[in-house]
């Protein structure tokens, strides 16, 4: 109140009014409001025991700068309709960015669930990306993308291999998400890894090249910006380096693998496949 009044460096006006208005508010106002708002929450949390996720729009429609700038509350009051709620009960949400409308516009979908539930809409969020913009027609054709590489990843973009916590829905995916990766696919190596567990506290699996056979191993393909894919890569996972990982398709791409003497002596997971099999039998040693 008194910083508003006195003024702040760089604050809106149209915040310093919004934020102003309050004063003429009671405090029983306040917390009437909060009572309300507690009964709304537990009137909406059984739609909870029936869906995992709700998708919607992220806003009704957009608006030009100019439109903004002239009547600014309520533009923004309509921008709002469908993100403003999740603030007040509590919600997470991804989006999505999907197809262009018709005038050119952007646009895209939220995917929102309760507190605490990043794993699941931030998944889904991906998928929703990938099949409408990040691997639409023009991504899926063969060859690579115009502008890109040759190893078939967005332009513009490095991939990155893993084998282990960092798969999408893993642990440590949100560290590949954070310096800008974006899921590619679910994919397996050419038939020549062994894949072993490096590190026990916390477990980590390491790909080794097999001098003999081998077996194709499950791995998750991200793409991540230049600056993101160093800084990832800068961070260091311990008992592992960034090396070529070849490809069942017969590319080679980045990604995490274990030198040959970190694996020495160490469980093989090789025969379950990947890493989500052998945790979903129980993580045997």
């Amino acid at each position: 109140g008194a910083a508003v009044d006195g003024g702040v460096a760089g604050l809106d006006p149209v915040v310093a009014g919004i934020i102003g208005a309050a004063r003429a508010l009671p405090a029983w106002r306040a917390f009437a409001d909060i009572t309300r708002l507690r009964e709304l929450r537990a009137a909406a949390a059984p739609t909870w025991d029936a869906v995992d996720v709700l998708a919607l729009p992220v806003v009704p429609t957009t608006f030009r700068h100019e439109e903004v700038a002239a009547d600014p509350v309520a533009t923004n009051r309509v921008l709002g309709t469908w993100t403003s709620f999740a603030n007040l009960f509590d919600l997470c949400a991804a989006v999505a960015p999907t197809a262009p409308r018709a005038d050119g516009h952007p646009w895209g979908v939220q995917v929102l669930a309760p507190a605490w539930h990043d794993g699941v809409v931030a998944p889904l969020a991906q998928d929703l990306w990938a099949a409408t913009v990040g691997r639409g027609p023009a991504a899926a054709a063969p060859g690579p993308p115009p502008g890109g590489t040759g190893d078939g990843m967005p332009p513009g973009t490095v991939a990155l291999v893993v084998a282990g916590a960092h798969l999408r829905g893993e642990a440590l995916e949100h560290q590949v998400v954070d310096c800008g990766g974006v899921w590619q696919a679910t994919a397996r190596t050419a038939p020549v890894y062994a894949l072993h567990l490096v590190t026990e506290s916390p477990p980590r699996p390491g790909l080794v090249r097999c001098a003999g056979a081998g077996a194709a191993i499950e791995v998750d393909v991200w793409a991540l910006p230049p600056a993101g894919w160093a800084r990832f890569v800068a961070a260091g996972v311990p008992g592992l380096a960034v090396g070529r990982v070849e490809m069942a398709d017969g590319r080679a791409l980045p990604g995490f693998v274990a030198a040959a003497e970190e694996a020495a002596g160490r469980p093989d997971l090789t025969p379950y496949g990947g890493w989500r099999a052998w945790r979903a039998a129980g993580s045997p040693r």
